[in-house]
């Protein structure tokens, strides 16, 4: 590598999955606060799509309250990386089912409101502006499907789906 120039870090979901996701759907401001961070490594970021007791994202409960300028989280989302600093969030902002009402948003885990502990991100009224959404309010499934394929290219994913057999150790 030349001098001077820095690699992304290789843990975590960060630039696999974050940056098509800020790509497709970030505002300008939310791409100039974002992918620094993420490509030099500052935020370790990764994404909260299920819940415990499910792995269908369809399934959230994890729910955000909308007022004019803020909204508010409360739930808990299994997390599969306790190193993370920041999340992307799939949250339930309507009573519609499945995939209809469904909302993503950006989370610095330092927040109020957040606290984390092996697997688990707890919120409890966890409050931030509505520009931490990411795409558009109850559009949270189309943020998911540009997610998804790059979360099933993982070895895990592939292994998942039956695509690399992996025998036991002895």
């Amino acid at each position: 590598a030349a001098a001077g120039t820095i690699a992304p870090p290789l843990a975590g979901a960060g630039v696999r999955l974050m940056g098509p996701a800020i790509r497709q759907f970030a505002t300008q401001e939310q791409a100039e606060l974002v992918l620094p961070a993420l490509l030099t490594g500052q935020q370790l970021w990764t994404v909260l799509l299920t819940e415990p007791g499910s792995d269908d994202p369809q399934a959230t409960t994890t729910s955000a309250e909308f007022d004019w300028k803020y909204l508010t989280i409360n739930g808990t989302k299994t997390c599969t990386d306790d190193a993370a600093t920041h999340a992307l969030v799939l949250v339930r902002s309507t009573d519609l089912p499945g995939r209809k009402g469904l909302t993503t948003v950006l989370v610095d885990l330092a927040d109020d409101g957040i606290s984390m502990e092996p697997g688990l991100v707890h919120f409890a009224g966890a409050r931030m502006t509505q520009e931490h959404v990411l795409g558009h309010r109850d559009a949270g499934w189309s943020v998911v499907k540009t997610i998804m394929p790059y979360m099933e290219r993982s070895l895990a994913g592939r292994i998942r789906r039956g695509l690399v057999n992996v025998e036991p150790g002895e």
